[in-house]
C-alpha cells in the first residue's frame, strides 16, 4: 500500500493522507468444453471495507470479445477480494 500526502488550497489546512492499494489489471479466455466464448459477460465483484455488519461490494463488468478475450481495469492487487462471474445468453 501506498500512501500519498495531499495538501488543500486553502492557508492553515493540514495535509490529508490518502491510502492507495496496489492494483493491476485481470484477464483471460473464457471458455466452454476448450472453446472460446464470444460475447459472454464477465463480472468481477470486489470486496471492500465492512463497516457495522455490512460488506462493501464493487461490481466491474466486461464483454468478451470475438476469441472469447476478456480484460478488467486495474483493480485490487488482493486476489483474495476478487469474484469472478461468466454469464452469456
Amino acid at each position: 500500500m501506498t500512501t500519498v500526502e495531499v495538501q488543500k488550497a486553502e492557508a492553515g489546512n493540514d495535509p490529508v493522507k490518502v491510502k492507495l492499494a496496489h492494483a493491476k489489471p485481470y484477464g483471460g479466455v473464457a471458455q466452454i468444453d476448450d472453446k472460446p466464448v464470444p460475447g459472454a459477460m464477465v463480472l468481477a465483484t470486489v470486496k471492500g471495507d465492512a463497516v457495522e455488519g455490512t460488506q462493501e461490494l464493487r461490481t466491474y463488468s466486461t464483454i468478451t470479445d470475438a476469441q472469447g478475450r476478456w480484460l478488467t481495469p486495474p483493480l485490487t492487487a488482493d486476489v483474495e477480494q476478487i469474484s469472478l462471474t461468466m454469464s452469456r445468453s
